[in-house]
């Protein structure tokens, strides 16, 4: 009679359904693990696509000023550097009062300052090369936008200044 017992009682264990305790802390964990895992990617692609939009933008304002050089003889603004959104917004509002660009574009979440000047001399190089006539930077701090050209002052290049240049 014990031994049916024994057997009854096996058996009864074996239908049981369900997770032991440390089956579901396994799962957590794993599910935890990738979750962290696909929020670390989203949040370099967001960052990446970030600075696409931003050098997209510049690539713009770059073409909008050649069409205007090719058509006055000359680029717009007249000062030799116009840094923050006011400044550089109006040295460059000749290319959309004259219908070169629709506005404007002035990132503010991850950019300090965005640069526009006229060749600012000898001394400087946008990706070691030497700059005709205008230079747009982007400044950050640190700078994140690792695949514009560095500005180089003196052969030195300047970490937190991406550059693109006419050269």
């Amino acid at each position: 009679m014990k031994q049916g017992w024994r057997r009854n009682r096996k058996k009864d264990k074996k239908d049981e359904k369900g997770f032991t305790l440390i089956e579901l802390m396994v799962i957590v964990a794993i599910i935890g693990l990738l979750s962290s895992v696909v929020l670390a990617s989203l949040a370099e692609a967001r960052q990446s696509a970030k600075n696409t939009e931003i050098v997209s933008n510049l690539k713009s304002v770059q073409n909008a000023i050649e069409l205007y050089r090719s058509r006055n003889g000359d680029i717009p603004g007249s000062s030799t550097w116009n840094s923050g959104e006011s400044s550089f917004t109006n040295a460059l509002s000749p290319l959309v009062t004259d219908g070169f660009i629709s506005e404007i574009p002035y990132p503010s979440d991850d950019i300090e300052r965005l640069w526009y000047g006229r060749y600012p001399g000898n001394s400087y190089t946008c990706g070691g090369r030497e700059i005709n006539s205008y230079v747009l930077l982007i400044e950050q701090n640190p700078s994140t936008i690792g695949y514009l050209p560095n500005l180089y002052f003196n052969s030195n290049p300047l970490p937190n200044y991406k550059c693109i240049a006419d050269n």
